[in-house]
């Protein structure tokens, strides 16, 4: 489906842009509870996260850049948050905020960051889950490579 200013969409796109938004607001929730279990479960069993794939391999990512996994008070704020309809899901486009308030963390005191999510349906119970996560610098041109991304 083509999206474009102006364009009307239907109850059912705008349930799922909202379910889409509702997805990102709670995984960054769990990230700031260093809720690693429950960021897990927001994401497909075959997810991939910059260039790890798998539950496991997002698992070793997340327990080794997230400040709040290492006992750091580090908030993250997602906001210009844009949901659009995809073939089979919902591509999800925002700029994070984090800011980190107590000691040197893998990123600037207040990191600038833009983000995809692509969510799909689960099979299981038709919820919405993470397949596919890239994050990069605001310093960098928003269409940073994976490789390069949070380098």
């Amino acid at each position: 489906m083509t999206d474009f200013p102006g364009r009307i969409p239907d109850v059912a796109e705008l349930g799922l842009r909202a379910a889409a938004e509702r997805l990102v607001s709670e995984y960054f929730a769990r990230l700031d509870r260093a809720d690693v279990e429950g960021l897990l479960e927001l994401y497909a069993d075959d997810a991939v996260l910059q260039d790890a794939t798998g539950k496991a391999a997002i698992r070793q990512v997340i327990l080794s850049t997230s400040a709040a996994v290492a006992g750091k008070n580090s908030p993250h704020i997602p906001t210009n948050i844009r949901a659009v309809s995809i073939d089979d899901g919902v591509a999800v486009d925002y700029t994070l905020v984090a800011y980190l308030h107590e000691g040197p963390g893998p990123y600037p005191a207040v990191a600038i960051l833009n983000q995809r999510q692509i969510l799909k349906r689960s099979a299981s119970d038709g919820s919405l889950r993470i397949v596919e996560h890239r994050a990069c610098l605001c310093s960098r041109p928003r269409s940073c490579s994976p490789s390069e991304a949070l380098k």
